[in-house]
């Protein structure tokens, strides 16, 4: 009877072979379900990184696209205001439903504008000696000027805390003066998501994702939202960042898949513009645009 216990081996195989297809999903989903943590308990950097689930599940996260033919989830950040509601008593069987009555919604535009910080130092071991250099410094001038230019009235200016998003926040708003400063560290650049295809050139350890993406994902909740019921007026925001984080925002905004990240480039200064309507729907003015500046210190 070999052939019998050939059979059976093949079946153990097949069994643990999906096995541990399961636990990789499993993994993925504990690191998409961390993007519950809201942006009031996130705003802490994590100090420890050598004991989480990503050594334990996240090894190889299985990344499934959603259908090209889905439907735009118009509740995407959990503020979509239903235009009525029901009355709510006790009615008797065969009795017909009270008339509804509206509730108030949003009636007001949020624009998001995204800057991504000026070209910096490399070569530094850390953030704090990560300065923008000379080219840095120009590209940010330059992109002061140029929101300066146009004439729109920005509410308030949130910056990422790292060294190389202050420096650039101090110069634009040398030139786009009397607004509102907000620091957050939120905003930090790092690991959202793992992307695909995989890069040949940025290979962050896989606790990274683990550790950044809940940080990443609250700040997308804190700041990419439709405006709130009682905002009369549309609004303006500046936030300088970083990179990882604008493209991360953009897929999310979007509702593109969120591994598609890296397949995006924004470049030193480049500026992504975002615009939420009352609806929630959404939509992208420009994507890393540095058109602004001379072709030569445009960088990458």
């Amino acid at each position: 009877m070999a052939w019998l216990r050939s059979l059976k081996i093949l079946g153990a195989t097949a069994s643990l072979a999906a096995a541990a297809t399961g636990l990789r999903a499993t993994g993925y989903e504990r690191l998409r379900d961390t993007s519950l943590l809201t942006a009031a308990n996130c705003d802490q950097e994590s100090t420890n990184s050598s004991t989480n689930l990503a050594y334990d599940l996240v090894l190889e996260p299985t990344v499934t696209s959603p259908d090209a033919t889905a439907e735009w989830d118009r509740d995407w950040d959990k503020r979509n205001a239903k235009t009525t509601k029901k009355l709510e008593r006790a009615l008797t069987d065969g009795a017909t439903i009270e008339p509804e009555r509206p509730i108030k919604a949003p009636t007001a535009t949020r624009h998001i504008l995204l800057v991504r910080h000026g070209q910096y130092d490399m070569e530094a071991k850390d953030d704090l000696n990560r300065h923008l250099t000379d080219v840095g410094k120009r590209q940010a001038q330059i992109t002061g000027e140029r929101l300066k230019g146009m004439d729109i009235k920005f509410d308030r200016v949130i910056a990422s805390t790292m060294t190389r998003a202050q420096e650039t926040a101090n110069l634009i708003c040398e030139a786009v003066q009397d607004i509102p400063r907000e620091d957050c560290s939120l905003l930090r650049e790092g690991a959202p998501w793992p992307p695909l295809p995989k890069s040949n050139n940025w290979k962050p350890a896989r606790f990274e994702f683990y550790q950044d993406y809940p940080r990443i994902e609250g700040a997308f909740r804190k700041y990419i939202h439709r405006a709130d019921v009682d905002q009369s007026e549309d609004t303006y925001d500046l936030v300088v960042c970083h990179g990882n984080v604008i493209r991360y925002f953009v897929c999310r905004a979007l509702q593109f898949p969120r591994e598609g990240w890296l397949r995006m480039s924004v470049g030193h200064c480049g500026m992504t513009w975002i615009t939420i309507r009352p609806s929630g729907s959404v939509s992208l003015r420009e994507l890393g645009g540095v058109q602004h500046l001379p072709p030569d210190i445009m960088t990458w």
